[in-house]
């Protein structure tokens, strides 16, 4: 009796399978919940197939029979919990689930769903008092999988200034205090974060970035945090201040913090050695009930609230003011130059990126390291955007002294050396086309390392000669470097190679001392 949350003992006790069980296998009365579990089961030694319907019929009647408390037509087992059973109907807020469970995997029968839908019909008018539950295969594993990875608990949440949606699938959503959310973590666990793509991480980046808050503003916690996204089967709300959305107290069943895992395990641990800094906070909680929703939207929600809408490192380099000020005098030159993310991409001739920019700059660094770093992940370039810190990778690309013509440059030139090398791809087939491809940007940082130093400021028919300059080089580097390869690392993955910073600085060096041989 898993889904009556049983002790094994009194599990047992519940079951009534036997002659004159009038079709039900087992009954049980949930005090805590005033509801009435009554079960029919049946095993399929093949796992196919569903329950017939003479066995619902069966297993309604018996129902029928015991709504209308007949216990003089069960068995000795269902005679033994008789004053317990009456007590429950006599109940007038209980309520009774009907569970059938079979080991097949068929969904249940027409015939079959037509005789409950006759039976609910009749009890449930005017007033819903019973509802029916149908476990096949796939919903028995889930509940084994649960059992075996812990069940989803109940949470008691006050939510402060709450709001509802009703339609299409019910929410509500609000602010929990922090230490209220913290007690979640504390008394459940990681079964709280059964259905989270990640559990707490513990020591991370983003982690101490929502510790920090929490010790040096926790009342503007609630302000910079983006909030918890919790997935329920069901929820009940108190009485109590029923009609102020001030504060309203609630109980969900069967929760699951589907987005937000992160900021509950922080609470959870500040709260142990910073209990009054927790104290002063709150969080912004949705709770999404899942009753009435189609199969597979609980698969979505975690999916989108993980994915969507989520803050790169791009969207924080569009708040550095030297990036404002590029944009600004670059616009003035004709020349549009888009920072944020969402925006339209102008043609190249008559803009760039952000991303053009900052592979061009990386590139044209006299490191390698930065140029491999565009290869592997540009964004990892970008950190570093929201301080002051020099000896970021970010500051090392955009610099105070970076002028708006040497950053256009960079690109242009970046672009001249791209174009070379897609023509020596059309060119060139097999592993030699890969080097094209996957060393695009080890070529690109030896090209501008051979260049002029004074490309960035000579005047612009100087600069042209720069351009051609640099295809020529592409193609010149480009040769050297698919002997190079061919000859120190013949049996490495192409991919890999050109990702791998001591590789890639033992490439760049090789094949300018060649250069300068020549």
């Amino acid at each position: 009796m898993e889904r009556c949350r049983l002790q094994p003992e009194d599990a047992a006790t519940a079951v009534t399978d036997g002659f004159n069980d009038q079709g039900i296998d087992a009954a049980w009365v949930d005090q805590g919940t005033k509801t009435i579990f009554l079960v029919q089961s049946k095993w399929s030694s093949k796992g196919t197939g569903s329950i017939s319907a003479g066995d619902m019929h069966k297993f309604l009647q018996g129902v029928r029979n015991f709504v209308n408390a007949e216990f003089g037509r069960f068995n000795a087992k269902f005679q033994d919990q008789r004053e317990h059973f009456e007590a429950a109907l006599e109940d007038l807020d209980v309520h009774i689930t009907l569970l059938v469970v079979h080991s097949g995997a068929d969904k249940i029968s027409a015939d079959a769903s037509a005789a409950v839908s006759t039976l609910l019909a009749e009890m449930n008018d005017p007033i819903e008092t019973v509802t029916f539950e149908y476990l096949s295969q796939k919903e028995l594993h889930n509940i084994l999988r649960a059992a075996a990875t812990g069940r989803k608990p109940d949470v008691d949440a006050t939510l402060y200034d709450w709001g509802a949606v009703e339609d299409p699938y019910r929410a509500f959503y609000g602010q929990v205090s922090a230490q209220e959310v913290a007690s979640w973590y504390r008394d459940h666990g990681t079964n709280l974060l059964a259905s989270n793509i990640r559990q707490f991480l513990g020591d991370s980046e983003v982690n101490a970035s929502i510790s920090d808050t929490l010790l040096e503003a926790p009342e503007h916690f609630w302000y910079l945090n983006n909030g918890i996204t919790v997935l329920c089967d069901s929820f009940t709300k108190a009485a109590a201040q029923g009609a102020s959305r001030k504060s309203g107290r609630f109980r969900f069943s069967g929760v699951s913090i589907v987005n937000g895992a992160q900021t509950v395990g922080c609470l959870a641990t500040m709260d142990v050695e910073h209990a009054e800094k927790v104290a002063d906070a709150r969080v912004t909680v949705r709770f999404i009930s899942l009753e009435g929703c189609p199969p597979g939207f609980a698969q979505s929600v975690t999916r989108g609230t993980n994915t969507q809408n989520r803050v790169e490192r791009r969207d924080f380099v569009s708040l550095d003011p030297l990036q404002d000020s590029l944009a600004v005098e670059l616009n003035l030159s004709g020349i549009r130059y888009v920072i944020k993310s969402g925006a339209e991409t102008p043609a190249p001739v008559k803009g760039f990126t952000i991303t053009d920019a900052t592979v061009a700059l990386a590139c044209a660094n006299e490191n390698v390291d930065l140029s491999t770093q565009a290869k592997r992940e540009v964004g990892r370039l970008w950190i570093g955007a929201e301080s002051e810190d020099t000896s970021s990778q970010y500051r090392r690309l955009f610099d105070s002294t970076l002028s708006a013509q040497r950053l256009w440059r960079s690109v242009q030139l970046l672009r001249a050396i791209d174009g070379r090398l897609a023509n020596l791809r059309s060119e060139n087939t097999g592993r030699s086309n890969l080097v094209a491809v996957h060393g695009n940007r080890l070529i690109a940082h030896v090209v501008y390392s051979q260049l002029d130093p004074c490309w960035p400021t000579i005047e612009e028919d100087s600069f042209a000669a720069s351009v051609d300059s640099a295809k020529a080089l592409t193609s010149s580097i480009y040769k050297e470097l698919v002997a190079l390869v061919d000859s120190k690392y013949e049996g490495n993955y192409l991919a890999s190679l050109f990702k791998n910073a001591t590789k890639c600085r033992h490439l760049a060096e090789e094949i300018q001392t060649r250069l300068n041989h020549q």
